[in-house]
This record gives structure tokens, sequence and C-alpha cells, in this order.
């Protein structure tokens, strides 16, 4: 008995390569972030007042309209400087405990359902339409990060849009895979299955880039975190957040910025209903051991 206690697996490990993983590279740009507020924000009367999100939305906006093509390539750079830091945490965690890199993420070369894979893309489309819709219908929010900068990226080339979806889907497919692959494992063999759960639907909470996007955040962190823990595998997580960030991509590129009018809310409305339906419908049909 003690020593089945002594071989548990400890959660903190997985903490603190999450946090070396993700904050690494934040360091390299923060100084600049915090020198810029304090001179432009804090003295700014036009902005005191303004909610959170409203002074999130103004900052970026600001920073974007005085960008430059080498200020672009340094986002670039550092989104891939996110991944990278990821990826060498992951190999090198993979090699310290003898593990190949598929085993260790959850990405071994075995079946995965495609109804796990179903379940999870009509779930996320779902639980963003139907959260963009309320989010309208309440009044709208202010632009979010990548609505600014598609924003003041509009006269560039197609090219350098491209360049930044393909690195933003490359975060995406990277971190998931991070996440749900390797820490919630960790934190599944150490805790249980419940705990892990809640903690994965809290990061992706916390992660979400917006004051606005956090509900939803959650619930999707919900969704993946118990498609992962059903099937045993983060192919479901990374596929849904691939095909839902190549959506919004399009969306907040290509179509009109709100306010919207009546007729999309409904339209966006519908939408979520269909893919919500089709996931839960999914969900009820297929046994836990089929998925």
């Amino acid at each position: 008995m003690m020593a089945d206690q002594e071989k548990k697996p400890r959660a903190w490990p997985a903490f603190a390569a999450l946090i070396a993983a993700f904050v690494a590279p934040f360091l390299l740009v923060f100084p600049f972030v915090i020198r810029w507020t304090l001179t432009h924000v804090i003295n700014d009367p036009a902005l005191q007042g303004l909610s959170p999100a409203q002074l999130q939305s103004e900052v970026v906006s600001r920073l974007l309209a005085k960008a430059s093509p080498l200020h672009f390539r340094i986002v670039v750079g550092f989104l891939l400087l996110r991944s990278v830091c990821v990826i060498c945490i992951s190999l090198i965690g993979a090699k310290l405990s003898a593990e190949s890199l598929p085993v260790f993420l959850r990405l071994e070369p075995r079946k995965t359902g495609r109804a796990g894979i179903s379940i999870a893309v009509l779930g996320s489309l779902g639980l963003g339409f139907f959260y963009s819709t309320v989010l309208g219908i309440l009044g709208g929010s202010p632009p979010n990060v990548m609505q600014s900068l598609y924003a003041n990226l509009s006269g560039t080339t197609i090219g350098k849009f491209c360049a930044f979806v393909t690195v933003e889907e490359f975060w995406a497919v990277v971190s998931t895979a991070f996440i749900v692959g390797f820490l919630q494992s960790r934190l599944s063999a150490a805790w249980s299955r419940s705990k892990a759960i809640m903690t994965i639907s809290l990061l992706f909470a916390i992660s979400s880039g917006s004051w606005n996007n956090v509900p939803y955040s959650f619930a999707l962190g919900l969704l993946l975190s118990w498609l992962t823990e059903v099937t045993q595998s983060a192919y479901p997580a990374i596929i849904s957040m691939f095909v839902l960030n190549a959506v919004a991509d399009i969306w907040v590129r290509f179509l009109p910025r709100p306010p919207y009018s009546a007729m999309v809310h409904s339209a966006k409305g519908l939408v979520s209903l269909v893919f919500l339906s089709a996931a839960v419908f999914l969900a009820r049909r297929t046994d836990r051991e089929g998925i």
C-alpha cells in the first residue's frame, strides 16, 4: 500500500512545465508592454472609466494603428516562439519520462472514433455561435485582439494574412496537445478525472484572451477535456480547436463586423442550434466505450 502511494505521480511538475512553456515568451515582451502602458494609457483621460474589455480593445487598436511591417513580423515571431517553447518542454518531458512524444502527448497512433471527433467539432462550433449570438443580442462587445489586428492589417497582402493564420493555427494545435495531452493526463493520474477536467476548463477560461470570452472558453474547456478523458486521446480536442480557429479567423477577417442585424443574429442562433443538437444526438447515440 505504501509503495503504491509513493509511485502516485505528482501534479506540480505538470504545472511547472505549463508555466515554463507559456510564460517564458511573455517575459521577453512584458517590459515593453508595461512601459508603453504607463506612458500612454495611465495618463490618458479618455481611457478612464472603460471596462476591462473596452480598455483591452482600445489599447490594442492604438498599438496596431502605429504598427509597421517590422512590428507585424515581431508579432508573428512571438507567436512562433510560444509554440517552440511548448514543443521544447514537451520533448524534454518525454525524454525525462522515457516515453515517446506521441505517448507523452496522448498522440499515440491508435484508432480514435470518428464520433468523438465529430462531437468535439460540432459542440465547439455550436458553443461558439451560441455565445456570439447571446453577446450580440445583449448589446455586442468591443472587437477582440484578432478583430483589431485584422482591421489594421486590411491593407496588407493576403500572404501576410495567411502567414499569421498559419502561425495561429500552429499555436492552437501545439498548445491544445500540450494542455489536454500532457497536462490533463498527469492531473488525472495525480488527482481524479473530475478535478482534472475542472482544472483544464479553468485554464481554458484564463487563457481566453478577453474578459468577454471567459464563460465560453470555460464551457469549451469542459467539453474538450471531458472528450479527452472519454477517448483517452488528444485528437478530438486538437482537431476541433483547429476547425474553430479557422472559422473564427475567416469570420473576423472577411465577414462584416458588428453590430449585426436581427437577421444575422437569427441565422447564427439557428446554426448554433443545429450544431449543438447534432453534438447531443451523437453523444446520446454513442456509448462511452464506443467513442
